[in-house]
């Protein structure tokens, strides 16, 4: 090889490391996020367990007047310390000692045993330096628990848990991990860059299927040791409460007592314990082999076995060894956690797949405009052009999308007292980003795209980046209008730079490029987000959000160039010399422009707004789903236009109306929706009511996930196309494509302002209930619309083909 070829080899595979450290990085930070949020969650839970067992003892001698100072207490913490592996020492603190306490409080992080797992995760520091090597520092935790006698309250129990109880046997689980993947990073480029060098046929299919077989043995690899970890964790939880137990029950057994014979309410102890550790589903001593009186529930002795598969069993023996006291928690506790985090890890890794395909094209796109330099070509060709342009749709949505699931919870709290509303700064970001479409658009026309995408970008990163330093309210409501306004300049610009490249293609599809960059962001962006915020912050996050962007920009700066337009697509003279109340004239009155908008497109969007954002986690909600489940839920509608969208350009090959791709789209939404309007008349159908409740919930489940996904294929078969015909009328070739393009998405963004409005009236009953049955009277609805579509564009076409055969029959050509 010369020396050329040699540097574009290391070029290659340092660029394939960058792309690989993003998107392994990405997925390393999601799996160890994840062990953060439960494994410390079970480590708090089994400490407390533990503690509110000695704080009832301790209150029930206080109740009946035994003074808070009685060294018996101090003896009995003191025990429980010793017999526990994560608790590292307990203080009994009355009041004349509070103020002292109060002052190591300062230096510790105070945890409550009623705190949720994303409140936990803010109090934890994840301990990065230990996850690839042996790391002896940790902060300082306490948990207290109050103490009160009949009257009231008289001291604090304070449990300063082990060094390292939270983060250690996560880095223990994660460092083999952290390693291998880094191995990986390393070596797999290398692989990849001499397969693809050497591969005679397919080297780009054979670089992508490699780098994913990279990040699905990454990612199997992270849920196997969530699957350990989880495990190891309700292990000690059972071993811990084991020796609680035998430590109580080995008292007796050192005066002489015989469990069985001797003594009685050891019953209720295990009930107590049981009921105190919800995991734990059997307690119960053995005598001489046998099962003894005392069991938590009933069973045959093969149920009680401690081999049982289906069991997590913990097995300690008393003093004298006649007796061993057998606590078991089932392994279908352990997957019931680790399926929500499985669930969580599979959506984070759908949108980590989209974000690395992504990455990989920007890198492939480079790689072209090095070869393309190399062999001094003139301007890059068309199809390359779009690749180089995604990247920048894609993550000027992504830095914005990566606040969806926090933003209206933030600004709740942060507008509190402020005389300002949740509603009035999404409403100053959509007035915004709508008010500029119509300038940007006619600015298009005879302007730089690029530096547009530029001033957009620069907007964008400007209003996200100065949300990440204030938090004065009318200045975050400021920020957010200039980061609608930065948005809209940046969509109206890619939008336009599509149109053009499609117009000389149309096989390249640039207008669905468009709704497929929008949908990949909003799902990685969403799904990625919901992960940060809890370990980073809402401040953070925005943070994150602005250098997205501002790699996004220094990208637009390297390798955006204004499009090369062909003499067929330079102006006509029906655009020439025309000004600007000229096109605002065609423009109010394009009778195609507002019939797609009336009858397609805004419906499109106040049922995307209304139904799918505003309704429906309202009725998810009532039919008591959980929060994360509500959202992976909606992620199907955005798959679904992502599948339906690449589906579209290939149908549009051979069906050439588009009108008739539309009428399909407004079929298929409105079937969406009436399948899940009746939800209930489903679940009435004989063979459905014979099934358990589970069951039946999993219908329902599948019901509803279809009636979303159905929405979303649909849509896919609108968002695009729709474009595409505005774009197309007659009025466009005068005032302009990029002028009708955003003069129709301006309108269109009407539905997204009334769609909310228009569900609550349509859709919810007087009590703010769901109204499910008239979802189905909307779907009617949309369906009737498409027809009354589909037969104005009928009567259309008969009277163009009227006016065709009464102009040939006179000898006067067709236009």
């Amino acid at each position: 090889m010369d020396r050329g070829t040699i540097v574009n080899f290391v070029k290659t595979i340092l660029s394939l490391q960058i792309v690989m450290v993003l998107s392994i990085g990405l997925l390393l930070f999601i799996g160890i996020g994840e062990s953060y949020r439960v494994s410390p969650a079970l480590s708090l839970t089994n400490v407390c367990n533990q503690a509110e067992l000695l704080e009832s003892s301790i209150e029930g001698n206080l109740r009946l007047g035994v003074p808070i100072e009685f060294q018996g207490f101090t003896l009995q913490a003191n025990n429980l310390a010793d017999q526990s592996d994560q608790i590292k020492s307990i203080n009994i603190v009355n009041y004349g000692q509070a103020d002292n306490v109060s002052k190591g409080l300062h230096e510790s992080h105070l945890l409550t045993c009623d705190m949720s797992e994303k409140a936990l995760l803010r109090e934890l520091t994840i301990d990065w330096i230990g996850l690839t090597m042996e790391s002896h520092q940790h902060d300082k935790y306490e948990i207290v628990l109050e103490l009160e006698d009949k009257i009231t309250r008289v001291g604090s129990l304070v449990i300063t848990p082990t060094d390292g109880l939270f983060s250690d046997v996560i880095n223990a689980q994660f460092r083999w991990v952290v390693i291998f993947s880094l191995l990986l990073i390393v070596l797999m480029p290398i692989v990849i860059t001499l397969a693809q060098r050497f591969a005679n046929k397919k080297p780009v299919l054979i670089q992508k299927s490699l780098y994913h077989l990279t990040f699905v043995v990454v990612g199997f690899v992270i849920i196997q040791s969530l699957i350990q970890l989880y495990a190891a964790g309700i292990k000690g939880q059972s071993y811990s409460l084991a020796s609680s137990l035998e430590a109580r029950l080995n008292v007796p057994g050192k005066l002489g007592f015989d469990l069985d014979r001797d003594l009685t309410g050891i019953d209720v102890l295990f009930e107590e314990y049981r009921l105190k550790n919800p995991d734990i589903s059997h307690i119960y001593l053995i005598h001489h082999g046998n099962i003894s009186q005392y069991a938590t529930e009933s069973g045959s002795l093969d149920y009680y076995n401690e081999y049982n598969e289906d069991f997590i069993v913990t097995r300690l023996a008393l003093i004298d060894d006649s007796y061993q006291v057998v606590v078991k928690t089932p392994w279908s506790k352990v997957y019931a956690r680790l399926w929500r985090a499985t669930r969580n890890i599979l959506v984070l890794f759908i949108a980590s797949v989209l974000l690395s395909n992504l990455f990989l094209d920007v890198l492939l796109s480079i790689q072209r405009e090095m070869k393309k330099a190399n062999k001094r070509q003139a301007a890059p060709n068309l199809s390359l052009q779009l690749q180089l342009i995604r990247p920048v749709f894609a993550l000027g949505v992504l830095m914005e999308a990566i606040n969806l699931s926090f933003l209206p919870a933030y600004f709740s709290v942060l507008f509190q007292g402020s005389g300002y509303s949740v509603s009035t700064v999404f409403g100053v970001y959509f007035v915004s980003f709508a008010a500029i479409l119509l300038p940007a658009g006619r600015w298009a026309e005879s302007h730089s795209l690029r530096n547009m995408m530029l001033a957009g970008l620069m907007l964008s990163v400007g209003g996200l980046g100065g949300m990440a330093l204030i938090d004065d309210v009318p200045l975050v409501v400021a920020l957010r209008g200039i980061a609608g306004v930065g948005q809209g300049i940046l969509f109206i610009a890619v939008q336009s730079y599509l149109l053009n490249l499609e117009s000389q293609n149309s096989r390249l599809q640039g207008t669905e490029q468009l709704v497929i960059g929008f949908n990949m962001s909003t799902i990685s962006g969403a799904a990625i987000g919901a992960l940060l915020m809890p370990m980073l912050g809402e401040q953070n996050v925005f943070f994150a959000g602005s250098i997205i962007g501002s790699i996004c920009l220094a990208y637009c700066l390297a390798m955006i160039s204004d499009p090369v337009f062909n003499q067929d697509d330079e102006p006509t003279k029906d655009r020439r010399n025309t000004g600007f109340g000229f096109k605002f004239k065609n423009l109010m009155t394009d009778f195609e422009l507002y019939k797609t908008v009336l009858l397609i497109g805004f419906p499109t969007k106040a049922l995307y707004v209304g139904v799918l954002i505003f309704t429906m986690p309202m009725l998810l909600k009532e039919l008591e789903f959980d929060t994360d489940v509500i959202g992976q839920i909606l992620v199907f509608y955005y798959l679904g236009v992502l599948v339906s969208t690449r589906l579209v350009g290939k149908i549009r090959l051979w069906l050439v109306q588009i009108e008739l791709i539309l009428f399909i789209g407004c079929v298929g939404s409105g079937l969406g929706l009436i399948l899940i309007g009746q939800q209930e008349v489903l679940l009435q159908l004989p063979f459905v009511t014979l099934l358990s409740l589970q069951m039946q919930n999993v219908v329902l489940i599948g019901v509803i996930l279809t009636g979303v996904l159905l929405i979303g294929l649909s849509h896919g078969f609108i968002h695009a196309p729709i474009v595409s015909h505005v774009a197309e009328s007659k009025n466009a070739r005068i005032v302009g494509k990029a002028t009708t393009a955003a003069a129709y998405r301006f309108l269109e963004r009407l539905g997204h302002v009334a769609g909310p409005s228009l569900a609550a009236f349509l859709l919810l009953n007087s009590d703010d209930t769901v109204d499910i049955k008239a979802l189905s009277n909307l779907g009617a609805m949309i369906i009737v619309l498409g027809l009354i579509f589909m037969l104005l564009n009928y009567f259309s076409s008969m009277k163009i083909l009227r006016k065709s055969q009464i102009t040939r029959s006179i000898g006067i050509p067709d236009e």
